[in-house]
């Protein structure tokens, strides 16, 4: 008898929202979108913005995403980033987004995220997903402090990330090689109280004295 084969997806589930925001939801992962990061992680435009440079295999996206199905909130959180109809229901998967290495006490956690599906680069998804979750990190979680690292080279994120208001406080200089070059790994974070009560823009017509 031939052996059955083994991480094969199971039947497609319905995906579970969690947080919303107008132009998508942050949904709950599902074990059979595995193919589709193992896609786009493979893509090595996407690879060289993650630091990625070997090839990933079904098994080895398992062995993230199966843990990360069963892992309880206090370690940290990851979800699928998917666009939504008019009706609010979520119809495409693009990317995910997550807390990491969360640490109750000290009240800070880093945050990761990738837009896959390259088609919704440059669109505003991947801000519109990190600030809902970073909301919920400081409204819900009671954090103080979200931090990130990205490359130098990945202008497309920082853009972004400080679009959220994400601030620059150091980088490791010539740190990693990663397309070719030795990049810099830039660190930033995020406090609660710039992002939940941001400075009053200067009413119009006011002087600078």
């Amino acid at each position: 008898m031939p052996k059955k084969a083994t991480n094969l997806p199971p039947p497609p589930t319905k995906p579970s929202v969690f947080l919303e925001a107008p132009l998508l939801c942050l949904c709950t992962l599902r074990r059979e979108d595995g193919p589709q990061y193992m896609d786009w992680l493979n893509d090595q435009e996407t690879a060289q913005l993650l630091g990625g440079h070997l090839p990933l295999t079904l098994e080895r996206e398992y062995e993230f995403l199966d843990p990360a199905l069963t892992q309880t909130t206090d370690k940290g959180i990851i979800l699928a980033i998917w666009l939504k109809d008019k009706q609010g229901r979520p119809t495409r998967l693009i990317g995910n987004v997550g807390l990491h290495n969360m640490n109750q006490r000290n009240q800070f956690a880093e945050l990761g995220i990738f837009i896959g599906d390259k088609k919704c680069w440059s669109k505003g998804y991947g801000t519109e997903a990190m600030r809902t979750l970073v909301r919920y990190a400081f409204e819900t979680l009671n954090l103080r402090k979200v931090t990130l690292r990205h490359f130098s080279h990945n202008a497309r994120g920082r853009a972004a990330y400080l679009k959220v208001g994400f601030k620059e406080v150091g980088r490791y200089h010539e740190h990693l090689w990663v397309a070719g070059a030795w990049r810099d790994e830039v660190h930033m974070e995020l406090f609660r109280e710039e992002f939940l009560q941001p400075k009053a823009s200067k009413p119009v017509g006011t002087k600078a004295r």
